[in-house]
């Protein structure tokens, strides 16, 4: 949340700075690959190979092998996950756009406080969603997200979007938190690693279709209409969350 900051702070300085301009910003996001590429080869330690059965040995066709990777029991966590990001982009790239085409200045520390509340408030509310248990976390959450996105179409100042902001980073905190305890909850521990690889699924996926939607009706409506449309595809969780009530108390 604070990086896209920093690239905008990069992409503003002058073109003969050392590390100015688009190619600045690409060549620090290179350097910051390649230094995590380096610690991870420094933590990897040598594995246990365990053998695995042959295909013959397996009884099962090809395609039931490939069903399988997918676990069942995680799909009302992943599900939820999945409509708690899909406005996602827009919080995180089309706002941009967004705020240049309000003519607002300085919006780099739209990302400084929206970054900053999403990193204090996952601990604060994780304990509060706690005490009030998971369906009413979830319902919270997926309030405080559409409160956000119904308000940026009603403002052009650089407060006002932050306040948007703020309100959907706060429900994103609460229900992300909530819903990864929930997927840990129903996975089954023979199987643990491929439940939570299903569930890990739901992030690229609802912001692959989320910012292909988004885009689209950006283009045929604008971006006010991108924000409601995203709070009206938010409302899915509360759905799911009514449907699935006696299994998220």
């Amino acid at each position: 949340m604070f990086f896209p900051a920093v690239a905008l702070w990069i992409i503003a300085l002058p073109a003969s700075a050392p590390i100015g301009g688009f190619r600045g910003a690409f060549t620090v996001s290179l350097t910051l690959a390649l230094i995590a590429a380096a610690l991870s080869a420094a933590l990897v330690r040598p594995s246990i190979e365990t053998p695995q059965p042959a295909s013959s040995e397996s009884g099962e066709s090809w395609w039931r092998e490939i069903v399988n990777v997918f676990d069942r029991k995680i799909l009302l966590a992943a599900a939820l996950l999945f409509c708690l990001q899909l406005s996602l982009p827009c919080l995180t790239s089309f706002v941009v756009l967004y705020a240049r085409e309000k003519a607002v200045d300085h919006f780099a520390w739209f990302y400084v406080v929206s970054g900053g509340t999403s990193l204090l408030a996952r601990p604060l509310l994780g304990r509060v969603s706690d005490k009030i248990g998971c369906g009413r976390s979830l319902v919270v959450a997926f309030i405080l997200e559409i409160a956000g996105l119904l308000l940026l179409p009603t403002v052009s100042t650089l407060p006002g979007i932050m306040v948007g902001g703020v309100l959907y980073m706060m429900g994103a905190a609460i229900g992300s938190s909530r819903i990864l305890a929930l997927a840990m909850e129903q996975a089954p521990s023979e199987r643990r690693g491929r439940a939570m690889a299903s569930f890990s699924m739901a992030f690229p996926l609802s912001n692959g279709i989320g910012a292909f939607l988004n885009g689209w009706v950006v283009d045929l409506a604008g971006y006010e209409w991108m924000y409601v449309t995203a709070a009206a595809l938010c409302s899915t969780g509360l759905i799911f969350t009514w449907k699935y009530w006696t299994k998220l108390k």
